[in-house]
């Protein structure tokens, strides 16, 4: 029995869909005044030769910010410059497309905006998978259009974004592929699904992409054609991201030199860092950083949005029956295991955004399973 009455349920929906057309305006709007400014090519390149990637070399004017770091190394990169001199610890997939966006259109928000609506796109498509509500569908896209995080990176050009399109579109796609019953159709899902786990390891560090690679592995039919069909794409897209690399160094072993110096990096990055500190910025807004007089600072862009959906996620196996426990076991647990393994390095806030949508769905679907059984109590 549906818990709302057909009027109250279009009600229901107008309300949340002029909350998201609301909000998508105030979006539009700030892009419209992003759009009238072009990325400051000279004052970029002036900021990373006087910056903290050139210590000793130059005089030090400050530290250089990651959004500007990325488009201005896309912009080498997209006009022709070996691509690993200017910021090698990040893969170089996005990088290019801001560049190239910087190159026709003067700056990176163009290309930015699309990701920015791309996510909310795959959000609300992810929860209606799971629920088959359209109200809540556009409730979990609603959601993600008030975290500060995601406002703030639409128009800016970190990668986290992307990221998180790619790792959403990933869960789309084996979701679709563990429900398939034609067994071409599922073949062809698990081929896209390896193809965006490429994706994924092309825009971030390639660990979170290994974790995800290895939760689908985990949960997939497990032959040796099934292996190849995720495995193959993957390593193809990843590589194909490296071209322009590989143009300049030939060797294969200065692509394997180049990963061993990132393992060697992050490895190393601020050891003393401490431990955790993810989960104080997830449920207390409090970060923990390594400059400046004040050791702790408030997170600004905290919302109760983020212990609220974290908790609800890792509480899922213990709030759903088992059919829905299975249904969502996979996202389960690359939540899990990107919250943990994101507990022992140097950390960011804006390092949420890559799960969040995922928190959000599904939790809305546990509130959906929880009601609806509320719901048949109470119209027994």
């Amino acid at each position: 029995m549906n818990r709302f009455t057909k009027p109250q349920t279009s009600l229901i929906s107008l309300v949340i869909l002029l909350l998201l057309i609301f909000r998508l305006l105030g979006l539009v709007s700030n892009y419209h005044l992003a759009l009238g400014s072009s990325f400051n090519l000279p004052e970029a390149q002036t900021m990373y030769e006087h910056s903290q990637y050139n210590l000793g070399q130059a005089e030090f004017f400050g530290n250089i910010n990651d959004d500007i770091l990325y488009t201005y190394a896309g912009i080498r990169a997209a006009a022709g410059a070996d691509p690993s001199l200017i910021n090698p610890e990040t893969p170089y997939l996005i990088k290019y497309l801001y560049g190239f966006s910087v190159l026709i259109f003067g700056n990176a928000v163009i290309i930015q905006a699309l990701f920015s609506l791309g996510l909310l796109v795959v959000t609300g498509y992810l929860a209606y998978l799971f629920t088959g509500n359209p109200l809540l569908s556009l409730l979990s896209a609603s959601l993600l259009t008030f975290d500060k995080v995601f406002i703030d990176q639409s128009f800016a050009s970190f990668l986290d974004l992307p990221h998180a399109l790619f790792i959403v579109s990933t869960f789309i796609a084996f979701t679709l592929y563990s429900r398939q019953t034609n067994p071409q159709q599922a073949r062809r899902l698990l081929i896209i699904t390896g193809a965006l786990v490429g994706a994924v390891a092309a825009t971030k560090f390639f660990a979170t992409a290994l974790v995800l690679y290895l939760v689908f592995l985990l949960f997939l039919q497990k032959t040796l054609s099934n292996l190849l069909r995720l495995t193959t794409p993957a390593l193809l897209v990843y590589l194909a991201s490296f071209l322009a690399f590989f143009y300049h160094h030939p060797n294969p072993l200065d692509f394997l030199t180049l990963h061993f110096n990132l393992l060697k990096l992050y490895k190393s990055y601020l050891p003393a860092y401490p431990q955790g500190e993810f989960l104080r910025i997830i449920f207390l807004g409090e970060w923990r950083t390594w400059w400046g007089s004040d050791p702790i600072i408030k997170v600004s862009a905290w919302t109760l949005i983020w212990p609220v959906t974290t908790a609800t996620s890792l509480l899922a196996p213990l709030l759903l029956a088992n059919k829905q426990r299975t249904q969502i076991l996979p996202m389960f647990t690359f939540i899990t295991l990107y919250l943990f393994t994101n507990l022992f390095h140097v950390i960011f806030p804006r390092y949420l955004l890559s799960i969040l949508p995922l928190l959000i769905v599904v939790t809305i679907f546990i509130l959906s399973q929880i009601t609806g059984k509320i719901n048949k109590l109470l119209t027994k």
